[in-house]
């Protein structure tokens, strides 16, 4: 239960970092007219976008804290859900979807953002907060991020 509940916190916080300072702002093209990236150029992108969100989240978490104190470690609290967590795994989905895959993963990537999107508003719309309830939520996206060689992006 302490590996779950220092699962989370670290979650939240590294989600919130990666997700501010990932992407390319250079960029004029959509990610349906770039070239597919190597799989080496993809992992080591998705990887900088999740990592700066885990650490992203961290500094929400550490500011949500110092305002409205200590979280409990088996309810991390609807309110610092939906001031934490959810923005910061938006912004890192949004950035991910920016992401031009190989081809030969294209179909797998598409349906794991798919089932992120689905898990974040089922996350909301049923107010899941416990460490339980959002572990039980990722679980699927966890196991598809793993697949991808994205483990980065994994919730636990």
């Amino acid at each position: 239960m302490l590996k779950r509940t220092l699962s989370i916190g670290a979650l939240l916080v590294a989600s919130a970092v990666g997700a501010w300072g990932c992407g390319d702002s250079d960029s004029t093209g959509t990610a349906a007219e770039a070239e597919p990236l190597s799989p080496a150029a993809f992992t080591a992108q998705a990887k900088k976008i999740c990592d700066g969100a885990r650490q992203e989240l961290q500094k929400f978490l550490v500011r949500y804290q110092k305002d409205e104190g200590p979280l409990n470690p088996s309810d991390v609290g609807s309110k610092a859900v939906a001031a934490t967590l959810l923005p910061v795994q938006r912004r890192e989905s949004e950035q991910l979807e920016g992401l031009v895959p190989p081809e030969e993963i294209a179909n797998q990537y598409s349906e794991y953002l798919d089932a992120r999107k689905a898990t974040l508003e089922e996350i909301e719309k049923k107010k899941l907060s416990s460490n339980s309830e959002l572990f039980k939520a990722f679980e699927p996206t966890d196991r598809m991020a793993t697949a991808l060689q994205l483990e980065a992006c994994s919730f636990s």
